[in-house]
């Protein structure tokens, strides 16, 4: 997908919007037909331990991928990493299978400059109906085939050759989070069969959960929850949301103190990913990591 404008072709259809919708069609397509198709197939052969497992530790995986990775190392540079967490981060969270990681990084900035103001490309505040706010900041934006200036909002990131080359081979890490699955369940129960069920199971419908509560932060959690700090958007704290999404859900902290690599302000606020970050730096993996001060959280909290 070019994020810079292209001339039209003389019949005024602009090609990159066409291509980037249909590519939306496929990123949320693919994985909803083969949640559905485990769910039929559920009803003869229900996921067992196996299944459940292999769901269970891609999740894992691949929310620490897309939350910790895409979103506070690569988007707000919260720590610096060695290679091993560059690449580690960068290809698990391609595995999520939410986009490119320099025009998910782009986007998410885009976000963060006009958030819940025009150019926001997926606020749900500026519709008059709040269903129809909803359900465009859910994934009806994804369809608009909005272009993102990568240069503008991700420059740090295209002048690095390591973040470029797992980038370019965004379809690749996708593909290997589909594979390995099938082919740990196809090892374990020595059948294909087993295989296509940690396909769906470890695969498919874990990215069609992971995405929807990815994209319930940029929903729901504009739309309802607690508001510590005051910011001028509309962020808020969903603690529902705070486990499946390893922290991700404490969003008005996050909006308030962007480039921290913890979201939990309070010892009850499960923060995941800021766990992930504080063991990583443990063991010398990360450093340079950004926590808020108490005082800077204070002065940020409303009276």
């Amino acid at each position: 997908m070019s994020p810079v404008a292209t001339p039209r072709s003389r019949e005024g259809v602009d090609h990159d919007v066409v291509v980037a919708q249909r590519f939306a069609m496929m990123m949320v397509g693919i994985p909803a037909l083969g949640t559905l198709l485990a769910v039929v197939d559920a009803q003869w052969h229900p996921p067992g331990l196996l299944e459940w497992t292999l769901f269970g530790v891609m999740f894992f995986i691949t929310t620490i991928g897309i939350e910790g990775g895409f979103h506070r190392f690569f988007s707000h540079k919260c720590c610096q990493g060695r290679a091993a967490v560059v690449y580690g981060l960068g290809i698990t969270g391609s595995m999520a299978a939410q986009g490119p990681l320099v025009f998910w990084v782009a986007t998410h900035l885009m976000h963060h400059q006009f958030s819940d103001r025009a150019g926001d490309p997926h606020s749900p505040c500026l519709h008059q109906s709040r269903l129809r706010g909803i359900s465009h900041a859910q994934v009806g934006w994804l369809f608009e085939g909005r272009r993102v200036d990568l240069k503008r909002y991700a420059l740090h990131l295209i002048r690095r050759h390591d973040v470029m080359f797992i980038h370019r081979h965004y379809l690749l890490w996708v593909l290997l989070g589909l594979a390995i699955p099938a082919a740990i369940a196809g090892f374990v129960e020595d059948s294909f069969a087993a295989a296509g069920r940690g396909l769906l199971w470890g695969g498919m419908v874990r990215i069609f959960v992971l995405h929807h509560l990815t994209w319930a932060v940029n929903s729901l959690a504009h739309q309802w929850g607690s508001r510590p700090y005051s910011t001028p958007d509309n962020s808020r704290n969903l603690g529902i949301l705070a486990l499946p999404t390893a922290g991700g859900s404490w969003h008005n902290n996050h909006h308030a103190f962007p480039a921290m690599a913890r979201n939990d302000h309070h010892w009850w606020q499960i923060d995941i990913v800021g766990y992930v970050f504080e063991g990583l730096a443990a063991v010398g993996l990360v450093t340079d990591v950004h926590r808020p001060a108490q005082r800077n959280r204070q002065r940020k909290q409303r009276v």
